[in-house]
């Protein structure tokens, strides 16, 4: 097995958020919800492989961009 060093560089995100917590019914039932959406530059991605022979290895990628939104609910 061979081992091979990465360089990388350090990873960034920046991250909006927006939300509203609600109570009703004399504070006996509350709905959240909140938006987001993130931007990162530089991240990281290690995954375990596993071939036909069960000998494992480890990939690493670094991903220079990525975005990911969405909105999350909550109640009770």
């Amino acid at each position: 097995m061979t081992t091979k060093q990465v360089h990388t560089v350090p990873d960034d995100i920046t991250a909006y958020e927006v939300g509203s917590k609600n109570r009703f019914l004399d504070n006996k039932a509350q709905f959240n919800v909140a938006g987001y959406y993130y931007t990162l530059t530089n991240f990281s991605v290690t995954a375990l492989s596993v071939n036909h022979a069960n000998l494992t290895g480890s990939l690493f990628n670094q991903i220079k961009g990525s975005k990911a939104w969405g909105i999350e609910t909550e109640s009770s």
